[in-house]
């Protein structure tokens, strides 16, 4: 009995530190918010939600309630806050260009896919089911370095070197079948082909979480138009295109100019981020 007193007196003694329970609030912000805590976010966030601690008895679900509910959570300087790991990458690529997905027939019958892309994803760092260690790969909520592991001199142009692949050649699993983005198909699904302007906006909205500079979407536009200063080069390549899709010169037109532009689009720092 003494044995388990003093343990019930020791726990007293240290959660009645204050600095306990902004300890714990801190981990919660860094997983659910941000991992940099500037003086501000310390007094006007941190310290807050460790009274809402303190009040509870050290209740988990009401802080997370008060912090998840509250304006600070929604803030738009809050968005984009963490660069994607490369699952968070390579899956999210080929699910924003409906990249379609493979047969489980297939994939029980061989590995030569499989293999393919444990291989892309041990060059970008993060391999599935083999870890550095036993603790698993480092969280984008964990110091000192947080999710800013994931992107060096190394891994950057591995990302930019896997978006061309994808979009020129594609990934041959078997003689007719690949893994391979299609850009037109991608472009026509937009609410408006025909405008260059309209498929610049839509894709840098679909593409990212948050608004592009003028300067950037106007780059973008630029490759769009092939350095051309009038919309209607766009407009009338695409017309071509529609009128004409057998015609091979129509359609490697407008599956160049969308190619080069989507490439900038991947390549950009907006798009590392989630």
């Amino acid at each position: 009995m003494d044995g388990a007193n003093e343990l019930d007196q020791l726990l007293d003694m240290i959660f009645a530190n204050t600095e306990v329970s902004k300890f714990i609030c801190r981990k919660l912000y860094r997983f659910f918010v941000y991992h940099h805590i500037d003086e501000q976010t310390e007094n006007d966030v941190i310290a807050p939600l460790a009274q809402v601690m303190r009040d509870n008895n050290y209740e988990i679900t009401p802080v997370l309630r008060t912090l998840l509910r509250s304006e600070h959570f929604f803030d738009d300087r809050n968005r984009a806050a963490v660069i994607k790991s490369p699952i968070d990458y390579f899956i999210g690529l080929f699910r924003e260009f409906g990249v379609p997905y493979i047969s489980q027939d297939y994939l029980n019958e061989t590995w030569v896919l499989g293999e393919y892309l444990n291989y892309q994803l041990f060059l970008f760092g993060q391999e599935p089911g083999d870890p550095p260690n036993v603790a698993g790969y480092p969280a984008y909520y964990q110091s000192p370095q947080f999710d800013k592991l994931w992107i060096n001199t190394d891994t950057l142009p591995r990302r930019i070197q896997l978006t061309e692949a994808i979009l020129y050649y594609g990934y041959y699993y078997t003689d007719t079948d690949s893994f391979k983005i299609d850009p037109i198909a991608f472009a026509a699904a937009l609410p408006d082909p025909t405008d260059p302007n309209a498929v610049v906006q839509a894709i840098a909205e679909q593409m990212c979480i948050y608004g592009l500079s003028d300067e950037v979407l106007a780059q973008l536009k630029t490759i769009l138009l092939y350095n051309q200063s009038s919309d209607y080069y766009w407009t009338l390549a695409w017309a071509n295109y529609i009128d004409n899709p057998t015609d091979e010169e129509a359609y490697n037109i407008v599956y160049y100019l969308l190619s080069e532009t989507y490439r900038y689009m991947l390549s950009l720092e907006e798009y590392q981020l989630m």
